[in-house]
């Protein structure tokens, strides 16, 4: 497994080489610009996600905040059994 750490503004040019993006930062960068990484994610068809959901999902505390939320706690509950 290789890990490339780069700043937003350096993503690498063909990001078909890179199995998921892990990115931080996004509160630091306008909505156009976090947009446009998103959708060259979304082209690639690369998954895409925050530090902060990565983290909160290996310390299994997205359940504990989906609790208020029965719907949508409910289908984590689907996804999560399979």
């Amino acid at each position: 497994m290789k890990i490339n750490i780069v700043q937003n503004h350096e993503l690498p040019d063909n990001l078909s080489d890179y199995q998921l993006i892990v990115h931080c930062g996004g509160c630091m960068l306008t909505h156009r610009a976090m947009r446009t990484t998103i959708n060259e994610a979304k082209l690639m068809d690369i998954p895409i996600l925050t530090y902060g959901v990565i983290t909160s999902y290996m310390h299994n505390a997205i359940p504990r905040a989906l609790v208020p939320f029965s719907d949508a706690f409910s289908e984590w509950e689907k996804i999560k059994s399979k």
